[in-house]
């Protein structure tokens, strides 16, 4: 069954279960990742600590950051990750997730109905993005997001990604979500889990205090729009692509330029809007108020004020 309201009562019983708060009439909680495995000596903890920190202190930019980063999480098991900013909107920082997949995440607007980002919004505690789907496969009932968050899963699937690993973080009064995921099948990756707890937990906090210390202006989640310059005619390009769905060299028939020229302008708009994709880039610029959503029934603003979920 399909519910019109994406925040009906199904929904709100899944935060509360997600966040460990089970709604009224069910017994027990959902499972969350392996507790209590086997842990570092001190020196070899200290080590760990001190190489990380010796890998990532030379980095000049966020990309070369975000590589160190995949570095070290792949000598863990590990070959591939992100860091989301979760206030005052999610805003992804980094990341080595395909091109393709994070394309078509930005290009469906999921950060809106993600129950990974709704979990990291209010749980302090690990947990692995089966879990989520495990309950949305036992809910009585699904709501519009439950049915959008299958439709998520099926995403990361396509790609080879069965299993991710949730981590909130909080650092002062801001919230992030450091998500790791490899392309294998679930024994193998809870393995790598069990055997490496506190080294990732140990990546992904210094991926938010120590990335957000050595540059700032990259994790810096207000006031985004006043950097941000774009020129007319990036922007028509980028206009165009959003409301008629058209292809680079659609444009350039339509306004008799090459294609190379169409290129360079988007090449623009990628850097100003700093994004790798082109998708992401129409997507940044309809989130910063540069061009309006061309969903004709988008509640998005609605939605995001009545839930609380995205302040």
């Amino acid at each position: 069954m399909l519910d019109s309201d994406p925040f009906n009562i199904d929904t709100l019983s899944a935060l509360r279960e997600l966040t460990g708060d089970p709604p009224a009439g069910h017994s027990g909680r959902l499972p969350r990742a392996p507790r209590n495995p086997p842990a570092y000596s001190t020196r070899e903890f200290k080590s760990f600590e001190a190489a990380c920190y010796k890998s990532l202190y030379p980095t000049t930019s966020p990309a070369q950051f975000r590589d160190r980063l995949a570095s070290i999480l792949e000598k863990l098991g590990f070959s591939a990750f992100s860091l989301t900013a979760l206030s005052p909107n999610p805003r992804l920082l980094l990341s080595n997730l395909p091109d393709g997949l994070q394309s078509a995440y930005e290009r469906g607007y999921y950060e809106r109905v993600d129950y990974a980002i709704t979990y990291a919004n209010g749980s302090r505690h690990p947990m692995l993005r089966s879990r989520i789907e495990d309950y949305m496969a036992a809910a009585p009932l699904q709501s519009r997001e439950m049915i959008r968050n299958q439709d998520l899963s099926i995403l990361y699937k396509s790609h080879g990604f069965y299993e991710f690993y949730l981590i909130p973080i909080m650092a002062g009064r801001e919230r992030y979500l450091f998500s790791i995921t490899s392309q294998d099948i679930a024994p193998d990756f809870l393995a790598k889990l069990r055997k490496h707890p506190e080294a990732i937990q140990l990546v992904a906090e210094i991926s938010v205090s120590f990335g957000g210390r050595k540059f700032p202006e990259h994790f810096r989640a207000m006031g985004l729009n006043k950097e941000i310059k774009l020129t007319v005619q990036p922007l028509t390009i980028l206009s165009r692509m959003a409301e008629d769905d058209l292809n680079i060299q659609r444009i350039a028939q339509t306004t008799e330029r090459n294609v190379h020229t169409i290129n360079q302008h988007l090449a623009a708009a990628r850097k100003a809007l700093n994004t790798r994709t082109t998708h992401g880039a129409i997507y940044r610029a309809i989130k910063e108020g540069f061009l309006p959503c061309p969903c004709k029934d988008c509640t998005y603003e609605e939605d995001s004020q009545d839930s609380g979920m995205f302040p």
